[in-house]
């Protein structure tokens, strides 16, 4: 036993002793790279950070200082999520470490749990907690509790210490509009003065608007644009809140010869501090406002449901209270909030309530309260109503009721409406169950139609020549209807308004505003929404060329120009154009599959999209675009020259930015001239899955491959025929279908379990989608669908400063620089996501787009010169980092662009300065004079 236990003792000394050893003489000490770590951190090269961290962590995985600064440079290069598990154990480890604790407040904070954020600032040792950093932070985290007052007084008293804090001054712009401590203090003691007798803004008189000024009564007709203040990188929920940028936007539209702005909700107190900042400046040019307020969907698709109706009166009370500056709002999850002191009342031509309404919400509000049908309030009633008229009336009435007690001042009011909801009867439009009759008595074999209410057009309605204003509404009532002339269908296809002509020819929008003006007979009518977009994809058709998507800059501001006439000549208040910026966050039914995950789409500017690019301004990267190099060249022919007439390729050059993937190919030809097309054929094969995708065989030329697969090819043989082809394995657009019982009649549709595929013989196809679906008239008369091809490449010079600028245009040949230019859209090349890299990849069983993440962009180049006498086309040049023959072995591989912001700055499109030829022909006053 003795000896047993002299071993261990024996053993326990040894084990001792190697330790010793290995802790102080063998193993290799963390602090130098922990050192070199720190040195990085503070060089903010967060890369070498990590990497040095990571071997010391290695080395010594307890270490606290290694792991709180592992949390704090992921924090700093923009990842709250992995720096937060870091913070955590250090905590855990060392209860009492400062920095870890202010670390994880930070990530708190960023994750927008500001509770979490606020007990860890609050956990710091008193000297932390009074830091200007810290407290700065605390004001955040109260201003996202909505305590707008505990954060005021934090950013206060930071700026009373250090008056250039840009945080504290952030803090105080956010929730104000104003970045002037004295002056926020100054105006925010400033006391309600309420009118001593009835204050009207404006009122409604024979079918107009009139203003007061200088003690009469002026006509003024509106002239005016609707903002939207979401730039790129934002969704409407997060709008801008710098004055200066509404500043600038508003100098803009006062000088394009607009009248009024109208809004959709509440906006951050910064806009209502630049309007009237704008109007003091401009007295006599004052810019109007339509305020409207936004309604949220229905439970149950009950406009009547109690808990409903309470929260938007609450909404209405917050947004009077916003325009006459007493309010103070909390910033809510998709909600602008702050403390406003801008009083914008004298300003405000008019209320707006609600939003379009889906026609399936009012069909079943009206059929849960039969007994709605009539209202009396003080300042409108409703008689022989339906149950949706009459709740749109009273929330209007509850709205002047609510002005004239709190403010004394009565301001126009009226809901919003639209063509689907309409008064009129229209015989071409058919509910969709008419309609199934219909076909099915055609032969059509159909499915059932599913439970629910359809969103059917014309099937119900709200007509405002139903209310009248009581004596006590001096302000008066009208009507406002977002009219386009692209939708619904029947304004394209009823023959009353196809027959109509306006002062340049036929034009359907025309009858269609006649016939709606005849109406209103008592009732003043002004088109809240009238527009045209810009995007390369177009998502309907219209017969006189305005249609939805598809015109380039000049035709927007020619269009628009046609519509302003036609709504001034048939007799309306007004229009509002729609819109002021391109928004980069909206969607559109065309393309919305393919745009996923939606949470990102404000990042990317998809041009197939119609619903981005309906603004008179745009937005365009904040630098020039950087282009990579791509030059490596083979002649399959040997050494041998190309063939007299051709052009070989010099250079290729590619780049990107939120929009589009860029190419440009630099010829051999003679600078100033154009290349002979009858000669010449350029292809591009390009592969966007980041594996083997599309076919390996090109279209053009007899066995010429990619390895690597195309599932996109340019083919580039004059001005006329630019084309982008798909490989048929990939496109998910399935035409010329035949419908089941009429083989004559065919449509488009994405299928079900639809698989990308690498297939080495593949076919290539264009991009056909259908826009106009075909219909049926109430009488059985059918109008055909139609259908387009993306495919065709409009020739045009994209680039602004280029003479001949397109603003659709996705190639040119530019003969100062002997290029051919070429920009793919990201949408168009059926990219999902551009800015993580997400891309097509097929469909699942319910036929819901499936994507996947490429982590490259491959392609190869082929020129071509026209045979002898013969039709075809001979491969002369192959431009690719490994070719054998006529094979692409290796194409080139251009890692895939990633970005989790966008830098960009705005400029006018070509329609602004025509639309602002428009607004000056206005007859009548469309400014007071």
């Amino acid at each position: 036993m003795r000896i047993l236990k002299n071993r261990i003792t024996l053993s326990l000394i040894a084990i001792l002793a190697l330790t010793y050893v290995w802790e102080f003489h063998v193993r290799p000490e963390s602090s130098p790279l922990y050192t070199a770590a720190v040195s990085e951190y503070k060089d903010e090269n967060y890369a070498n950070t990590l990497e040095l961290l990571e071997r010391a962590y290695r080395i010594d995985p307890n270490n606290t200082a290694i792991i709180t600064l592992f949390g704090w440079t992921y924090l700093k290069s923009g990842n709250h999520a992995e720096a937060q598990p870091y913070f955590t154990r250090a905590l855990r480890l060392g209860p009492d470490l400062q920095e870890a604790r202010l670390g994880l407040a930070y990530c708190w904070l960023e994750s927008g749990d500001a509770m979490k954020a606020l007990e860890h600032f609050l956990g710091l040792e008193r000297s932390r907690q009074d830091s200007l950093e810290v407290r700065t932070a605390m004001a955040r985290a109260y201003r996202i509790l909505g305590d707008n007052q505990r954060t005021l007084q934090i950013a206060l008293e930071v700026l009373e210490e250090d008056s250039q804090n840009a945080l504290a001054r952030k803090e105080l712009v956010y929730l104000t509009g104003i970045e002037d401590p004295e002056t926020w203090k100054r105006i925010r003691s400033r006391p309600l003065v309420r009118p001593s007798k009835l204050a009207v803004t404006a009122r409604l008189r024979n079918g107009y608007f009139e203003v007061q000024r200088g003690g009469r009564w002026q006509r003024i007709y509106v002239a005016g644009v609707n903002v939207g203040p979401a730039t790129p990188g934002h969704f409407a929920s997060e709008p801008v809140t710098d004055v200066a940028v509404y500043l600038d936007w508003l100098d803009k539209i006062g000088q394009m010869g607009a009248n009024t702005v109208r809004v959709y909700t509440i906006l951050p107190p910064a806009f209502y501090r630049a309007l009237l900042a704008y109007n003091l400046r401009h007295p006599q040019d004052a810019i109007y406002l339509f305020q409207e307020i936004w309604l949220k969907d229905p439970p149950n698709e009950n406009l009547w449901d109690k808990a409903f109706t309470d929260d938007f009166e609450r909404e209405i009370r917050d947004a009077v209270d916003v325009v006459h500056g007493r309010s103070d709002l909390p910033i809510r999850v998709d909600h602008a909030g702050g403390v406003y002191t801008a009083d914008l009342s004298p300003y405000v031509l008019g209320w707006l309530v609600g939003r379009e309404i889906e026609p399936h919400v009012v069909i079943t509000t009206n059929l849960r309260n039969p007994g709605a049908k009539e209202f009396a309030g003080r300042y409108l009633k409703i008689s022989d109503g339906n149950a949706s008229e009459v709740w749109l009336t009273e929330r209007c009435d509850f709205l002047v009721d609510y002005e004239v007690k709190q403010y004394n001042r009565q301001t126009p009011v009226a809901f919003v409406s639209w063509p689907p909801l309409d008064p009129i009867t229209h015989p071409t439009e058919t509910p969709l169950r008419v309609e199934l009759r219909i076909r099915r008595a055609r032969g059509e074999i159909l499915a059932p139609l599913g439970l629910g209410i359809p969103d059917d057009n014309d099937m119900t309605s709200l007509d405002e020549e139903k209310i009248s204003a009581e004596p006590a509404f001096q302000a008066g009532y009208f009507a406002l209807s977002h009219i386009y002339p692209f939708y619904p269908d029947f304004i394209l296809l009823d023959p009353l308004y196809r027959r109509a002509k306006d002062r340049q020819g036929p034009n359907s929008y025309w009858g269609y505003l006649q016939d709606l003006k005849k109406h209103y007979r008592r009732t003043p009518l002004l088109v809240g929404e009238y527009g045209l977009s810009t995007s390369i994809g177009i998502a309907h058709f219209n017969d006189y060329g305005m249609n939805h998507g598809g015109l380039n800059e000049v035709e927007q501001g020619e269009a628009l120009a046609r519509l302003t006439e036609n709504i001034q000549d048939a007799g309306f208040a007004g229009g509002i154009i729609f819109e002021w910026i391109d928004e980069w966050w909206k969607r559109n039914w065309i393309t919305v599959d393919f745009e996923k995950p939606f949470f990102r789409s404000a990042l990317w500017h998809n041009d197939m999209n119609p619903e981005q690019s309906f603004g008179l301004m745009k937005f365009i990267p904040e630098n020039p675009l950087s282009y990579s190099t791509l030059d490596s060249s083979t002649f399959p022919d040997g050494p041998r020259p190309p063939p007299e007439g051709s052009l070989p390729i010099r250079s290729l050059r590619a780049a990107s930015d939120p929009s589009a993937f860029y190419l440009d190919l630099e010829l051999s030809s003679p600078t100033g001239s154009e290349p002979s097309w009858s000669e010449n054929l350029y292809l591009i094969a390009l592969n966007t899955c980041g594996e083997e995708c599309g076919s390996s065989r090109l279209p053009v030329g007899e066995n010429v491959e990619a390895s690597f697969g195309a599932n996109f090819v340019v083919v580039l043989s004059g001005p006329e025929d630019g084309r982008l082809w798909v490989a048929d394995s990939y496109n998910p657009y399935r035409q010329d279908i035949p419908i089941p019982g009429l083989p004559l009649i065919t449509d488009v549709f994405v299928p079900r379990s639809f698989k990308t595929l690498f297939e080495p013989q593949a076919g290539f196809e264009e991009l056909i989608v259908q826009t106009n679906r075909r219909r049926y008239g109430r009488n059985g008369v059918f109008f055909p669908g139609q259908k387009y091809s993306r495919s065709l490449l409009r020739y045009g010079a994209f680039d602004s400063q280029a003479e001949g600028y397109d603003s659709l245009g996705q190639w040119y040949f530019d003969k100062a620089t002997n290029r051919i230019r070429m920009r793919l859209s990201w949408g168009l090349l059926l990219v999902l996501d551009p800015s993580q890299g997400l891309v097509f990849d097929g469909t699942d069983e319910e036929g819901e787009i499936a994507g996947k993440v490429a982590d490259r962009i491959q392609l190869g180049v082929v020129a071509y010169a026209k045979k002898g006498a013969g039709s075809g086309w001979n491969p002369v040049q192959i431009m690719a980092p490994s070719v054998r023959g006529t094979k692409i072995l290796e194409g080139w591989s251009i890692p895939w662009p990633r970005w989790s912001t966008v830098r960009f700055k705005s400029s006018l499109k070509q329609s602004y300065w025509i639309v602002a030829k428009a607004f000056s022909k206005l007859s009548g006053d469309s400014k007071p004079q």
